[in-house]
């Protein structure tokens, strides 16, 4: 819960930024702490309750962030 506050708090702050060095430091560093903090236990939970198809499971989980990422900008206009 806290990376994606992190994550989202990165994302306010740079949409209102009027230089390189905040934007910088907003998005880069705030909204990547956020998601890598949302990412890890993401995939090791997947990985706590798949065994048998564990392969396809981690795939699809990962597959998840970069669809996430593909489909945020249309939604974001």
């Amino acid at each position: 819960m806290g990376g994606a506050i992190l994550a989202t708090m990165g994302l306010l702050a740079s949409s209102a930024a009027m230089n390189v060095e905040f934007l910088f430091f907003s998005f880069s560093l705030l909204v990547g702490a956020g998601l890598g903090v949302t990412f890890i236990p993401s995939v090791v939970a997947v990985s706590d309750y798949f065994n048998l198809r564990l392969p396809l499971a981690m795939g699809l989980a990962v597959a998840g962030v970069g669809f996430g990422m593909l489909i945020y900008p249309p939604i974001n206009k």
